[in-house]
């Protein structure tokens, strides 16, 4: 289902769909009519099927509506409210015609606000000029001033984890951009032409997975020279219930047998001066092995931040949050990182998984969480900032 909204290696996208011209012709003249009969307002998403004359076997000829020579056209489906992640279908259609992620939604609220007339006041608040006029008031990002500083924000090219670095990639774009002073250019990179491929220089297939007791893990290619295993450390599941008497009582379900639980946390800072974000606990919803849907997709994953005190005591917390310091800083980490690990939930005690120095950076990653976590909160325009200061700090 997920697959539709985020971009994913398993699925392709035909806007427009490969069909000869006199279907789509039909789907569009069916789904303006729909549009019409049904009322419908502002903006819809239409579903439906295309089958082809081979497949067609309906025994009515009185109805001729979505019927071409090469096939019927069927529609099933009407979302009032489309998903608007930033690769779903509503923004791909409407880049056909020229629209841009912000025109289309500015247009489809304009549209909205015409049917309120005691709003039209309000339009003005939107436009660049005031927009502009509110933002030389608000506190600047930085003690720079004069000339915009140029940022080039990299993304996409050759990894399995492609889709995460665009949806990431054009995140930290959107937020950079409410810098005043800065020049911000998204720099895509077009994966080379054997990418994801499985095919040695012999032409003989080579295999780069390795199969393991939960599922099958994906292997870089060529496979490295050496592995390293980690220890198996048992966790007791954690399960979010729907399914409760009292509206008010917790639907936490955490048996608490092993005492140790997987935590995911974020470090910023200097090198020498790493601070530990809040932790998180991603609790995953199916299978052994959290998908990339339920790490960054919005809407799949439950993040728990900071970690409920019914698992992980605030004493406990803080001696894990002192120690991911600790590791973190002799790691000699700068900048920022995330960092996987087991926690105990009683003495504090870290067990390292993994550390991310490039971290999925999508709108629902938990580094976003644990920003907003800070006192006072650190939003996401502020956060990926503060990471970019850093950085040219360093530089400097």
């Amino acid at each position: 289902m997920f697959a539709r909204f985020m971009c994913h290696l398993q699925v392709a996208y035909h806007t427009p769909p490969r069909f000869p011209m006199d279907v789509i012709d039909s789907i569009r003249k069916g789904a303006s009519l729909l549009f019409q009969r049904f009322g419908l307002r502002d903006f819809a998403r239409i579903d439906g099927w295309f089958l082809p004359s081979s497949a067609c076997t309906f025994s009515s000829l009185e109805n001729k509506f979505g019927r071409t020579e090469s096939g019927a056209v069927l529609f099933t489906d009407i979302n009032l409210i489309s998903g608007m992640e930033q690769t779903s279908f509503l923004f791909q259609q409407a880049s056909k015609v020229g629209f841009s992620h912000s025109n289309i939604l500015r247009t489809i609220i304009q549209r909205a606000c015409l049917r309120f007339p005691g709003l039209a006041s309000f339009t003005s608040v939107s436009s660049p000029k005031r927009r502009r006029s509110i933002s030389q008031h608000a506190e600047p990002f930085t003690k720079h001033q004069g000339v915009p500083k140029k940022a080039f924000v990299i993304f996409g090219g050759d990894t399995s984890e492609r889709q995460v670095s665009l949806m990431s990639g054009t995140n930290v774009w959107l937020n950079l951009q409410a810098s005043d002073d800065l020049e911000v250019t998204p720099c895509l990179l077009a994966p080379s032409s054997d990418c994801s491929s499985n095919i040695s220089s012999d032409n003989k297939e080579t295999d780069v997975s390795l199969k393991t007791a939960h599922g099958v893990i994906e292997m870089p290619n060529p496979p490295p020279e050496m592995l390293i295993f980690e220890p198996f450390i048992e966790t007791d599941e954690i399960i979010i219930s729907s399914k409760s008497t009292n509206e008010t009582a917790h639907r936490l379900l955490w048996e608490g047998r092993s005492r140790w639980v997987e935590i995911t946390v974020g470090v910023i800072g200097t090198r020498g001066s790493m601070r530990s974000l809040t932790p998180s606990i991603t609790v995953k919803e199916s299978g052994d092995i959290l998908s990339l849907e339920e790490k960054f997709q919005g809407g799949t994953g439950i993040n728990l931040t900071p970690p409920p005190s019914p698992i992980i005591s605030n004493e406990a917390l803080l001696r894990c949050k002192q120690r991911i310091e600790l590791i973190a800083n002799t790691l000699q980490l700068e900048g920022f990182s995330r960092i996987d690990a087991f926690v105990n939930a009683d003495s504090g005690e870290v067990l390292i998984i993994e550390v991310n120095t490039v971290p999925g950076m999508t709108p629902s990653t938990v580094l976003i969480h644990q920003a907003l976590e800070e006192q006072p909160p650190m939003y996401p325009h502020r956060f990926f900032r503060t990471l970019l200061d850093l950085a040219s700090d360093r530089s400097i």
